[in-house]
């Protein structure tokens, strides 16, 4: 659950009686913001040590999925580096080997930020250097809808969805908005324009692996692979 939703879960449960009705939805989204704001200027400063770093294997909007071996980069306190992922990353160039995101950049707004912050994944990114994305599948969400659920897919969705949703079109909903969490949903065509804007080739679907991929995510997720050419562009 990333730490927008909690936020929101939070101030839901609590304080949702002294918030006017057309304010509540913008609370949770004002809270992070003032938060990001915060805990950014030191996640700059715990950057330093990782200046010189080369090779490494990043898991950017990591949350509470702590990978082993990896730098593990959120806002959230139990990254290892918490920094705010809309900005300008604090690390080297071509410092990466390999950067991973597990249900991360569909809550960035497109165009932007995310045409931003995977221009900056280019950047540390290491010439020959992989990036994988897995993010949830706005194409099979809508094919679902108008062939119907398959039982394991229903199964599945049951487990990320609140109670009240047991209808096609709810599913929808709570998938492409999940309480304004989400921002942006994406297909296989739209993920590989974004990626080829930003300078990535060789962008192709992948098959999930449960050795760094999350079981429970793949059914409903899309998976993606693309490199940065092994001669390095300006």
């Amino acid at each position: 659950m990333s730490l927008q939703k909690r936020i929101a879960n939070y101030l839901r449960e609590r304080i949702h009686r002294f918030v006017p009705i057309g304010f509540e939805p913008f609370a949770p989204v004002l809270l992070f913001e003032v938060y990001a704001l915060l805990r950014h200027p030191f996640g700059l400063l715990a950057a330093r040590k990782y200046r010189s770093s080369t090779h490494m294997k990043l898991h950017l909007g990591s949350g509470g999925n702590i990978k082993p071996g990896w730098l593990n980069v959120d806002l959230s306190p139990s990254a290892d580096l918490s920094i705010d992922l809309r900005r300008k990353f604090p690390l080297s160039d071509h410092c990466a080997s390999v950067i991973y995101m597990e249900h991360f950049l569909e809550h960035l707004d497109y165009p932007e930020p995310a045409t931003s912050f995977m221009r900056e994944c280019f950047r540390v990114l290491e010439p020959g250097g992989v990036l994988s994305i897995v993010v949830p599948d706005g194409e099979e969400m809508l094919r679902m809808y108008v062939t119907g659920v398959t039982p394991e897919y229903l199964a599945e969705q049951k487990k990320w969805h609140p109670a009240w949703a047991t209808t096609q079109m709810e599913y929808v909903n709570v998938s492409f908005r999940q309480d304004f969490d989400h921002r942006f949903m994406y297909d296989f065509e739209t993920l590989k324009k974004l990626c080829e804007s930003c300078g990535f080739v060789e962008i192709e679907p992948r098959r999930p692996d449960v050795a760094i991929d999350q079981e429970v995510r793949i059914v409903g997720s899309l998976y993606v692979q693309a490199r940065k050419n092994k001669v390095a562009t300006p």
